[in-house]
């Protein structure tokens, strides 16, 4: 269906305004960290819960802990191709421009959801550990703004994804507010929701 002249519009404005952010990612990045500082999420949500729980029986058990184990070494499999990295995770690498379906979902995070399983159901803290290792490394090195970060880091859609797959993590892990690792990651699922709310095409 053609757009709508309004539709247009809010296109050429995005494009206008990405450009300009582009010039200027620190002051931008720090404007939406401000807006998200208050930000708190109810972790104890039923709805939240119940999205965790959808999550959970999607696949078998086993499965969500071979990708956990994977990411502990910082290694994916994604796409039904197996990437080694190490730690720390360069989510940039150069040759990941030639797959660039594969860093879109390695960029959306699904894995954080395993990492949170594996620690629930081992009882292992080093999973817990790692999914807050490797969300706060991503969040530290995509900052809103950085050059091209609309074509994957903040391209809406692994926006929405990445959003949904930490808030599942989170409820997953039985985060509750006073916790410093819960609170750090409601303010950047709070940045996440932000940044879609202002940013929709």
């Amino acid at each position: 269906a053609p757009r709508r002249p309004g539709q247009l519009w809010h296109r050429v404005r995005l494009t206008a305004r990405r450009r300009l952010w582009a010039g200027r990612p620190a002051r931008i990045d720090a404007r939406y960290r401000a807006r998200a500082a208050d930000g708190r999420l109810r972790w104890d949500h039923p709805g939240l819960a119940a999205m965790a729980t959808a999550r959970a029986a999607r696949r078998p058990g086993d499965e969500a802990l071979e990708v956990a184990r994977g990411a502990l070494a910082g290694r994916f499999t994604l796409l039904g191709e197996t990437r080694e990295f190490g730690l720390p995770v360069p989510w940039d690498r150069p040759d990941l421009l030639e797959a660039l379906l594969w860093k879109t979902h390695l960029h959306e995070a699904a894995w954080s959801f395993d990492l949170a399983r594996a620690a629930r159901e081992t009882g292992e803290a080093r999973y817990r550990e790692a999914f807050f290792a490797l969300a706060r490394h991503y969040v530290e090195s995509q900052p809103i703004g950085k050059p091209g970060f609309q074509s994957v880091a903040w391209n809406e859609r692994v926006v929405a994804s990445r959003l949904m797959h930490w808030a599942a993590a989170g409820a997953w892990l039985g985060l509750r507010a006073g916790d410093p690792d819960a609170d750090w990651l409601g303010r950047e699922i709070v940045r996440h929701a932000l940044f879609l709310r202002d940013n929709l095409a």
